[in-house]
C-alpha cells in the first residue's frame, strides 16, 4: 500500500465486540495520532469500549486490516496491560512533544 495513500481508521468496539457495538471514532493519516485518539476513547468511556485501529487505502475498504487495539476493560479494574499501554503512550507522547521543541 502506498504510504500517500494510507489512512488509519480508529473505531470503539463494545466489550472487544464489532458484532455487539461499535462505531466511527475517527481517522488520522498519522499512526501515532490515530492511537492516541483510540487510546483516549477507550479510556473515556471507561474501559468499556476497546479503540481500534485500521489502516486501509482511502476509498479501499477491502483492504482494510486491523494493525492496533487497545482492549476493552476486564472486571472493575484496568489489567496490567492497560496499564503498559497507558504508559507507552504517554511515553511516545513526551517523546513526540521532545522532537517538536527542537
Amino acid at each position: 500500500m502506498d504510504k500517500n495513500s494510507e489512512i488509519y481508521i480508529v473505531i470503539a468496539e463494545r466489550w472487544d465486540d464489532n458484532n455487539n457495538h461499535s462505531y466511527l471514532v475517527g481517522w488520522h493519516n498519522d499512526f501515532y495520532e490515530a492511537k492516541l485518539l483510540a487510546t483516549k476513547e477507550a479510556e473515556w468511556r471507561g474501559g468499556k469500549y476497546a479503540g481500534v485501529i485500521f489502516i486501509s487505502g482511502r476509498g479501499w475498504k477491502k483492504n482494510r486490516k486491523e494493525v492496533w487495539r487497545f482492549p476493552s476493560q476486564v472486571g472493575d479494574d484496568w489489567t496490567e496491560e492497560h496499564h503498559q499501554l497507558f504508559k507507552q503512550i504517554e511515553q511516545e507522547e513526551a517523546k513526540k512533544s521532545e522532537m517538536q521543541k527542537d
